[in-house]
């Protein structure tokens, strides 16, 4: 490494760490500044896939698709074009959109939810997607190529690979970073981007609440045959955990499973047709067994079609699975993380080091993607100022805006994680209750539609 200051230095080389190089490097501000990202790993560059095909995407033949899945929306789309990383994408990658999510009840057939809604008329509803899907290596890559093909260099690709912090010293105006090996560095600004057990939390010696879910998550890829062209995504909440089917292409989904880890190491163990069969069955299966309940939900459901003028929504049917790729099924724990400060003088955290969600909802790479985009603002801010990157001031703003939207999001999941954790009959009654609601009260559909796909004023405030 030839510098021995930086003026930001990035820990971590995933979408959160590339993430705020990117928008760095774009600053006019850093032209004549540096900015080092260190990892123990430097991810590699796909290769540009084959030509597109009919309907927009590059071939899904190229090769198989990674397990690692992420639901983008509207405000990370805006992130990622800032960088010039989503015309990579569009140009040498693959993703899918989804212009419609739905929730399934497995105790209550009455239970479902459409974003937007079935029952409104086809000229209300929303044109653009609610999310794109995309691989995670998809993301890393096209951030990397963007930098790469800086006209001033943003980050030292030899420091990049097998260097970690191991040491931190604090000085008057800046950190003092001891690296694996002992050569020691300087910075303004240190940006932990790890991940949830992020090293420089834990150097820092910043606090963080944690907990781990009850459940892990299995997932994998499947071949499915729907009759919307596979633009939806699907999320049954089941007694065991919910199930999700999130769409790559035309016939390949990727698989989301949540339940305890030994019914899913069990579940992995039997043959294809097996899990197949399985899985099928966790999207058919009913599991209700109050039948009087059922009926007068339906009836309450007619009697709101009727004052809103909505026509009556059956519950809508999720993809057929076909077949299911073995090698690509693999379990992962769940758990719930939020540090109780992301800032300190010099040092910041994005992403999961500051903030851990549960995945049911799709919103953790939004939420990192947002995090580097005020993280960078409020940096260009100082130095616009003529103040250093890591001024302390700055960077409680950052969190200020960060963490109210941040926590909130978080909590939101974490309460219907639990309300669909539990059968008991009031909370179903009143969970699909809800959902009634929401399917037939369009304002409410459609704010529920653009927090889902957009987060874009989240920080504006």
């Amino acid at each position: 490494m030839k510098r021995g200051f930086y003026d930001v230095v990035i820990s971590g080389a995933g979408v959160s760490g590339l993430g705020l190089a990117a928008l760095l490097k774009k600053s006019p501000l850093f032209k004549s500044r540096s900015v080092l990202v260190l990892d123990r790993t430097l991810p590699n560059i796909l290769p540009a896939m084959d030509p597109k095909e009919e309907g927009g995407n590059r071939s899904e033949k190229s090769r198989p698709y990674s397990n690692r899945i992420y639901a983008l929306n509207e405000s990370s789309l805006e992130v990622l074009q800032r960088t010039g990383a989503w015309e990579v994408v569009c140009d040498e990658y693959r993703h899918w959109p989804a212009y419609r999510m739905v929730t399934l009840d497995s105790k209550s057939p009455s239970g479902f939810t459409s974003f937007p809604s079935s029952s409104l008329e086809s000229d209300e509803r929303i044109e653009k997607p609610v999310a794109h899907f995309l691989e995670s290596e998809v993301i890393v890559s096209s951030l990397l190529k963007v930098i790469q093909d800086s006209p001033h260099k943003v980050t030292d690709t030899v420091s990049m690979n097998k260097n970690e912090i191991t040491g931190i010293q604090r000085n008057q105006s800046s950190i003092q970073l001891t690296l694996e090996g002992g050569q020691t560095i300087e910075t303004s600004l240190l940006v932990g981007a790890e991940g949830y057990k992020s090293n420089v939390r834990k150097l820092a010696k910043m606090k963080c609440y944690q907990h781990e879910y009850h459940h892990h998550a299995l997932v994998g890829t499947l071949s499915v045959e729907c009759s919307d062209g596979n633009r939806a995504a699907w999320q049954r909440f089941l007694p065991s955990g919910p199930i999700a089917s999130l769409p790559l292409n035309r016939d390949t989904a990727s698989l989301v499973l949540f339940a305890e880890k030994s019914n899913l190491d069990e579940l992995i163990t039997k043959t294809e047709s097996e899990i197949v069969e399985q899985l099928n069955a966790y999207w058919s299966e009913d599991y209700g067994d109050n039948f009087q309940f059922t009926g007068a939900l339906k009836i309450l459901s007619r009697g709101l079609n009727g004052i809103t003028g909505s026509p009556e929504a059956e519950e809508p049917k999720p993809p057929m699975i076909r077949s299911v790729d073995k090698s690509t099924l693999a379990t992962f724990p769940v758990g719930f993380g939020h540090a109780s400060h992301y800032v300190q003088p010099n040092i910041a955290l994005i992403g999961d080091a500051a903030h851990r969600i549960h995945p049911l909802a799709g919103q953790g790479a939004n939420l990192s993607l947002l995090d580097c985009e005020v993280l960078s603002t409020q940096v260009e801010e100082a130095l616009g100022k003529g103040e250093n990157p890591g001024k302390y001031s700055s960077l409680l703003e950052y969190e200020r805006k960060a963490q109210k939207h941040n926590l909130t999001t978080q909590l939101f999941c974490d309460l219907i994680y639990r309300m669909y954790g539990t059968n008991s009959a009031p909370v179903v009654a009143l969970r699909s209750l809800a959902s009634i609601g929401v399917n037939n009260l369009e304002m409410v559909n459609k704010s529920l539609v653009h927090w889902a796909s957009s987060g874009k004023n989240a920080y504006k405030t």
